[in-house]
């Protein structure tokens, strides 16, 4: 926390662990790459307050996906408005994926075709 890698209230949360867990929280976010978010460290506290965490669970905790990690592809939305002027953000994006859906099906029959 001091360093700047997790937020005050996240840390706040893992404080409530003992020093072995802690040193586990750490070894696991070094070899994942990753923090523990506020959902996930109240957890962590909840289950240490009721005896069940385990060394083992923080890694599982860890290792799940969270919202604000999940991958993303962002466009400009002027260079799709030429396509679409009229459209909302909504339809853009169910634009967009027609037009990969399209795409796909192009290219599963252009290699059916070539199979032959």
């Amino acid at each position: 926390m001091d360093e700047g890698k997790i937020a005050f209230s996240v840390g706040v949360e893992l404080s409530y662990l003992d020093e072995s867990l802690q040193r586990s929280l750490l070894s696991d976010m070094e070899a994942l790459d990753c923090t523990p978010s506020y959902a996930q460290a109240v957890r962590m506290h909840k289950e240490y307050s009721t005896g069940q965490l385990r060394e083992d669970r923080i890694g599982e905790l860890l290792s799940e996906s969270k919202p604000n990690q999940r991958e993303t592809l962002k466009l400009p939305l002027d260079a799709l408005r030429r396509f679409a002027p009229r459209a909302t953000d909504r339809q853009l994006e169910a634009f967009v994926f027609r037009a990969c859906d399209h795409y796909a099906r192009f290219l599963k029959r252009q290699r059916d075709r070539d199979s032959r």
